[in-house]
């Protein structure tokens, strides 16, 4: 038997219990995280097509701006997003540069519809703000040795 530290019942008494139920435990709670990471990515397109706040990053976003869409388009509360940040399992580059493909993508099809409403506005990545010149010189393809025109 092994005493958790820390951890009592509602009695006030020490748990105990054994290796293979807090193995049990750990993979529950994996499980749960695994769960709601795949909702976060399955369905966080969905809020970022909805939300107005594209001159925003999606993190203030959520945690913000639009914490009642963002539980209605997700099934996660701001708490679950802000455990899944508090683990580490996403990685901020790789967010960054998600999100403004996302949104390039998302722009090309409006401008092809012969809308553009965002002309101009500054880029809300995941965890950071770009201009839109900035994001020229650092997304969009330029060769090596090459000077950006911008």
């Amino acid at each position: 038997m092994l005493r958790i530290n820390g951890l009592k019942n509602p009695e006030g008494e020490w748990f105990h219990c054994t290796a293979a139920q807090v193995n049990a435990a750990i993979n529950t709670v994996r499980k749960q995280i695994q769960e709601k990471l795949i909702k976060f990515a399955t369905r966080v397109p969905i809020f970022m097509y909805l939300t107005d706040y594209r001159e925003r990053s999606l993190r203030d976003v959520i945690s913000q701006l639009e914490p009642g869409l963002f539980k209605k388009v997700t099934g996660l509360i701001v708490k679950d997003f802000e455990i899944l940040v508090s683990l580490g399992v996403f990685n901020s580059a790789l967010m960054n540069d998600a999100v403004y493909k996302f949104k390039r993508y998302e722009d090309s099809s409006l401008i092809y519809t012969g809308i553009n409403k965002h002309e101009g506005e500054d880029i809300g990545l995941y965890d950071t703000v770009i201009t839109r010149k900035d994001a020229l010189k650092v997304f969009e393809n330029i060769p090596a040795g090459a000077r950006y025109r911008g």
